[in-house]
């Protein structure tokens, strides 16, 4: 899949309800390295994308470390508005 059906995607999401989506800026300076995409379920399920495989944690104290990662990622993130005007002008730009 190429850039703008991907950007096209997120910039819908942002109406889907039950979702807060976050854009992290390029130039950002984070807290942590954003490393592999992982996703958190309920706070008790985490699952991981590598390249190889795609583990799933249910550890309360790998949960909790997948949890404090996704607090400091979250504190470079824009959201909303601005979020979706990033995504609108990358659009722009393709």
């Amino acid at each position: 899949m190429g850039d703008r059906p991907q950007l096209e995607r997120l910039r819908d999401s942002f109406d889907l309800p039950g979702l807060k989506m976050g854009v992290i800026p390029d130039r950002t300076q984070l807290d942590i390295y954003p490393g592999n995409s992982f996703s958190i379920f309920d706070g008790k399920r985490v699952e991981l994308e590598n390249l190889g495989d795609n583990p799933t944690h249910t550890d309360r104290q790998q949960v909790t470390a997948y949890q404090r990662a996704f607090e400091l990622l979250a504190r470079g993130a824009v959201y909303g508005d601005e979020a979706r005007t990033l995504i609108q002008t990358e659009l722009g730009a393709l």
